[in-house]
């Protein structure tokens, strides 16, 4: 299942400059989330049950007003305005995708373990991903099959591409504790004996660390949730795919992810028997 081609168009656009502008973007947000760190919260509850504070706000505007100076044609998809009910206006089919704090919880938790995601889409699927964890100071930008990493004292760097292949029956598995409840199967199907959780799209970068080889995701998801984390994998060469073996697509208005696996390894997710087992256990559930 290759990768998807180049958008010459748009790549044109994705030089190295521009990517120092985003990490200037990330930093700026994560400075912003980190003024509100540890501090006395105003946390309110959103429709959905989730929780939102004045830090999701605030980064969320920042990286809004930044990014339409960066690139004023492409509308911004973003969490906080979808899910305060405002309309957003996604003409032509390129647009940003944003999450500007994801983990609010772990930020709520003070637990270290969320950051900001921001991803280009062009024609349903994502060309660039930029995920910086401010507490950690650690950042990471994908695109044209070239990742990089940065931190607020180190500019961007070009990181190896790393395609050492899983050995048999060692397979490590990270995920959400919501799909705490399906794992156990999952983990019986697979004879996977190494597991663990973690929190926000961080969970691409443990795939991308080779902490883990695969990320299945069953629970309810929204394209900013997994943009910046895709876009990221498979320019390092990995794959993000629905049930079917498709590579996750993003539909304009349709903000809502099928279920899906993440993984670098392909000749594990290949075999049709794994895809109709995912299946029926999805179906049996």
């Amino acid at each position: 299942m290759p990768n998807a081609p180049f958008i010459t168009d748009v790549n044109m656009m994705i030089d190295f400059s521009f990517l120092q502008k985003i990490r200037t973007i990330c930093l700026q947000a994560g400075e912003k989330i980190l003024s509100y760190y540890k501090q006395p919260l105003n946390i309110q509850t959103k429709e959905n049950g989730t929780h939102v504070t004045k830090a999701d706000l605030l980064s969320e505007q920042l990286i809004t007003t930044e990014l339409l100076k960066l690139t004023p044609t492409y509308p911004i998809l973003a969490e906080e305005a979808v899910e305060s009910g405002k309309k957003i206006d996604l003409p032509g089919d390129t647009y940003w995708c944003i999450d500007p704090l994801d983990g609010t919880n772990g930020f709520i938790k003070e637990n270290d373990m969320f950051c900001i995601s921001i991803a280009l889409i062009h024609q349903s699927y994502p060309i660039l991903g930029a995920i910086y964890a401010p507490v950690l100071d650690k950042g990471w930008i994908g695109a044209q099959h070239q990742i990089y990493q940065f931190s607020s004292t180190q500019e961007l760097y070009s990181r190896p591409l790393d395609q050492q292949k899983i050995k048999n029956n060692s397979y490590k598995m990270v995920s959400s504790r919501r799909s705490e409840k399906n794992i156990e199967k999952i983990k019986a199907l697979y004879q996977i004996k190494n597991h663990f959780f973690q929190a926000s799209v961080l969970k691409f970068i443990s795939l991308l660390d080779k902490k883990a080889d695969f990320y299945p995701v069953f629970n309810p998801t929204c394209q900013w949730d997994s943009a910046g984390g895709q876009a990221i994998l498979e320019a390092a060469g990995g794959y993000v795919v629905t049930l079917d073996g498709q590579r996750l697509k993003y539909e304009k208005y349709a903000y809502l992810n099928p279920p899906y696996c993440a993984f670098f390894d392909f000749d594990f997710y290949g075999p049709e028997k794994f895809k109709d087992e995912i299946k029926n256990f999805i179906q049996c559930k």
